[in-house]
C-alpha cells in the first residue's frame, strides 16, 4: 500500500488530503469510485470517522478528502481506496496528527 505524506492539523481547521493514484492506475483505466475513512494510530479518540466531512470526490487521477475535527494528541489514519473502471481496488494511505492550538 502506498503511504502519502499529509499535513498536521489544528482541531479547529479544515484539511483536503489528497492522494494521486497516477502510479497505481493501469494504462487506461480511470477511478470510477472513491471512499475514505478515518482511524486511530495513536491515541484516543471514540468516533475517529467524524474526522471525515462529506464525501470524496475525484478529478483525473487525484482524489480529495476534507478532514475536520480530531481530538488534540491523536494520530489518524486516513485510507484512501478507490475503485478503478477495470474493477481493481486500489489503497493509499496517510498520518495527520492533531495538534494543540498556540495560545
Amino acid at each position: 500500500m502506498k503511504r502519502v505524506g499529509l499535513p498536521n492539523k489544528y482541531p479547529t481547521e479544515s484539511l483536503r488530503a489528497q492522494f494521486d493514484f497516477l502510479s497505481q492506475l493501469p494504462a487506461g483505466q480511470t477511478i470510477s469510485a472513491a471512499v475514505c475513512t478515518a482511524a486511530v494510530f495513536s491515541g484516543m479518540d471514540g468516533a475517529p470517522a467524524a474526522m471525515i466531512s462529506g464525501a470524496a470526490s475525484f478529478a483525473g487521477t487525484v482524489v480529495s478528502q476534507n478532514l475536520t475535527g480530531g481530538v488534540v494528541g491523536t494520530i489518524y489514519t486516513i485510507l484512501c481506496t478507490v475503485t478503478t473502471s477495470g474493477g481493481l481496488s486500489l489503497h493509499q494511505q496517510g498520518f495527520v496528527a492533531v495538534l494543540p492550538t498556540q495560545p
